[in-house]
């Protein structure tokens, strides 16, 4: 069935905000894809077939892919023995997790505003942190298909651009 992709949220035109991510995207009804640019340009994102749920909890998706748009393309199915593929946690949803910010090593990050895709609680394969703008990428985790594309070097780049389509 042919269907029409619409932008649901634009840190360019919304702001670079969970609440404001959470208030656009959240309930979706539809798979959607999410896309973050780089200030150096490179492309990551994931394609996301269930909708948007706050959980304290990561959430099994099979249909969830993650992507290397920029500088090379790839695309990593979930595979592999974990069912760790959707973290979504914005602000006031629950209790506060334990520990360390797991999101992003070294900033402050809070737990309760939290977009992480694979992996584990303390080093998910994708990670947002929209307060601080920034994202983490590593090449490979238990839930995700492991890395085909040259690998991205492993470290905190801030994001220029973040778009949800659906």
């Amino acid at each position: 069935t042919e269907r029409e992709w619409n932008c649901l949220y634009s840190s360019e035109c919304d702001g670079l905000s969970m609440s404001r991510f959470s208030h656009l995207v959240s309930g979706y009804d539809g798979p959607t894809l999410l896309l973050a640019r780089d200030e150096e340009g490179e492309v990551l994102g994931a394609f996301v077939d269930t909708p948007w749920r706050a959980s304290d909890e990561y959430t099994a998706s099979g249909g969830t892919a993650l992507l290397q748009l920029a500088p090379c393309f790839g695309v990593y199915r979930a595979a592999g023995p974990s069912r760790n593929h959707v973290l979504y946690h914005p602000p006031m949803t629950g209790a506060m997790l334990r520990g360390t910010s797991y999101l992003l090593a070294g900033t402050s990050a809070s737990p309760s505003e939290t977009i992480a895709f694979g992996g584990q609680r303390e080093s998910p394969r994708l990670s947002l942190d929209l307060e601080a703008g920034a994202m983490f990428w590593r090449n490979s985790c238990t839930s995700f298909e492991a890395e085909e594309a040259v690998p991205l070097e492993e470290r905190s780049r801030r994001i220029a651009l973040l778009e949800v389509w659906g």
